[in-house]
């Protein structure tokens, strides 16, 4: 029976119920786990991290992040850090707030063997997206290019390659981690999909990642609005400039 990619579920020590119902679901579909203890964005000193850029977050958007998205960040940058260290051809990165559907075994077992090159593949959306096909992975998924970003980090394969790429770029905290990801022209990373998508955000769980977001401050509300409009227009140039180059 062939070796199992390693699998790494992201959970809070305080979340016990999604990580009974996780547990669940992954012992009903047969495969091998390990918890990966998540950073608690209640307990962090976030102030004081070197590599969060507080001056930078201010002057651009007006706010820092969350504690919560720090603590997200932290959480899969250390396990970018353990696919390197351990020397992982690969690895499945897995928050606790999803649905798993059956299929998740057979596309881990057959993702080994796809001939596409590839950094990062998403198994997990929270956006419907336009898609072309690429190969096939199992008799009913595909491996795809999305058209435009999957959004969310709730489920995705990471190899050697991806794994690097993303602990270079991610060395200083600027954005939320999914953002960061999916930052293509400057993080460089090959993004690919398998859909039907195999894991699904359970829309039942509310997220608190991004429930305790300070407001911006109404003196500079109009500055930070118009560097945000930039914002946009510089990184859809730059992002179709990456994509027009990599077609």
């Amino acid at each position: 029976m062939p070796q199992q990619i390693p699998v790494f579920i992201i959970n809070l020590e305080r979340s016990a119920e999604r990580r009974k119902k996780i547990e669940k679901q992954f012992s009903a579909i047969g495969l091998n786990y390990e918890l990966h203890k998540a950073f608690d964005g209640r307990e962090l000193d976030w102030k004081s991290l070197p590599n969060y850029a507080h001056s930078y977050r201010q002057k651009e958007f007006g706010r820092d992040m969350t504690p919560n998205e720090i603590g997200c960040y932290l959480s899969h940058f250390t396990l970018f850090e353990r696919i390197l260290n351990e020397g992982l051809e690969m690895a499945l990165i897995i928050e606790d707030d999803v649905n798993i559907t059956e299929e998740l075994p057979i596309v881990l077992e057959n993702i080994k063997n796809v001939k596409t090159p590839w950094d990062m593949i998403r198994l997990a959306s929270s956006r419907d997206r336009k898609f072309e096909i690429l190969e096939q992975v199992t008799d009913i998924t595909n491996l795809v290019k999305l058209k435009g970003n999957a959004c969310g980090a709730v489920g995705y394969i990471l190899n050697q390659s991806g794994a690097k790429k993303l602990h270079s770029y991610c060395k200083t905290i600027i954005h939320p981690v999914d953002i960061a990801m999916d930052r293509v022209w400057e993080n460089k990373l090959q993004i690919r999909a398998v859909f039907p998508f195999p894991i699904l955000h359970d829309d039942n769980v509310q997220s608190d990642i991004r429930s305790d977001s300070p407001p911006i401050q109404d003196p500079k509300k109009v500055i930070h609005k118009l560097r945000r409009k930039r914002r946009k227009i510089v990184d859809g140039i730059n992002k179709r400039l990456w994509e027009l180059k990599n077609d």
